[in-house]
């Protein structure tokens, strides 16, 4: 895997590289106002989604892991099957927001189980940098319908 990628799926990395990884993580806040966590289905903690993307990264299951050598096939977008990844079940509980702060970070929830998870790529400039790259541009859980 591309090591621009390998750094922009650190929870820590990945708003400074271009990428919206935050607006998914519950308890994290988004990268800007134009990134609400309002209505989108969101991990239920960075270790989770750090875990999850451990086994994203680690699996020999799946048959597409992005290769991101293609300018022009930009953006990846990719479902996957939990079951595909190494130590993860076949459901995982996440959250559907229905209300955010002033800071657009989810303040009421409502769990729900899903199967997959969505892993994005794009080829795009870093924040506040001239040079492009290939980053993670964003993971989240599956959406399914609340359990409650």
């Amino acid at each position: 895997m591309i090591n621009t990628v390998i750094t922009s799926a650190k929870v820590s990395e990945n708003t400074k590289m271009g990428g919206h990884v935050l607006q998914h993580i519950y308890g994290q806040t988004p990268p800007t106002k134009d990134f609400s966590q309002l209505d989108k289905t969101l991990f239920t903690n960075a270790a989770q989604y750090e875990g999850i993307w451990n086994a994203y990264r680690n699996s020999t299951k799946i048959s597409n892991p992005a290769k991101c050598t293609k300018i022009t096939d930009s953006p990846h977008n990719f479902d996957v099957l939990l079951t595909k990844l190494p130590g993860q079940p076949e459901s995982i509980e996440a959250y559907q927001c229905r209300e955010v702060d002033d800071d657009k970070r989810c303040t009421r929830y409502v769990p729900t189980q899903v199967t997959t998870v969505n892993f994005g790529f794009k080829y795009q400039k870093e924040r506040n940098k001239a040079n492009q790259n290939w980053v993670l541009n964003t993971a989240y859980p599956g959406y399914s319908r609340p359990s409650n």
